[in-house]
């Protein structure tokens, strides 16, 4: 991994107490279509359509993250031979006996290919069917981990997100308000500006403002 900083978008409400505290699961209530964990970003851009606040952040040395990256058609072949063409269902897990260890290559194939399938190529308003997937993705994750992996990438077109089984992987380096509206509807993006980074005294006082708002 070459890329030094990474970005979380995520609200005026809790940006105070992940700069003093760290990322924890629990920070967000939504955005959680890989299940519970940290949502990163290589792109500002992307993070800022998750809240009003951009967070800079770098991973802990050492930190491996399984990158998204073109499914071996052969593996996928020999998967569906030796489990059956369910594998590449929703219900994969059911097929695979809870004492089997896939190998780094067949998990990594495997995750890239349910990914693309039911996820990144499918319509936001068509994707029923990834619930049922998503709901499983823990047992990838389990095996991913064996391997030595600390999250996954899921990347396509515009979409560049990054998954972290554990938010401690995450450090967090400043805090940004934002003047990003989003995609609009066009495929002409707009363009983002970071503000200098936020104050502790500036977050608190969001925090609070948040807190009493909502109240």
């Amino acid at each position: 991994m070459t890329q030094r900083v990474f970005y979380h978008g995520t609200r005026e409400l809790v940006a105070w107490s992940i700069m003093r505290q760290g990322f924890k699961v629990g920070d967000e209530t939504s955005g959680r279509n890989l299940r519970a964990g940290l949502y990163i970003t290589p792109r500002a851009d992307f993070a800022a359509l998750w809240g009003p606040i951009v967070i800079r952040l770098r991973l802990v040395a050492g930190t491996r993250i399984l990158w998204h990256t073109p499914t071996d058609a052969h593996t996928i072949r020999y998967l569906k031979k030796e489990f059956g063409a369910g594998i590449i269902k929703p219900k994969f897990t059911e097929l695979i006996p809870a004492n089997k260890q896939l190998t780094k290559s067949e998990v990594a194939h495997l995750w890239n290919y349910l990914i693309d399938r039911y996820y990144l190529n499918v319509r936001s308003t068509r994707r029923d069917p990834f619930h049922k997937l998503a709901d499983r993705f823990p047992f990838i994750y389990k095996h991913l981990k064996r391997h030595g992996y600390d999250g996954v990438a899921a990347i396509h077109g515009d979409w560049h997100e990054i998954f972290l089984f554990n938010p401690s992987n995450a450090i967090p380096i400043s805090a940004h308000k934002h003047t990003f509206g989003g995609w609009g509807g066009t495929d002409k993006q707009e363009k983002l500006d970071l503000s200098k980074p936020l104050t502790d005294t500036e977050l608190r006082e969001m925090q609070e403002k948040e807190h009493r708002r909502i109240q």
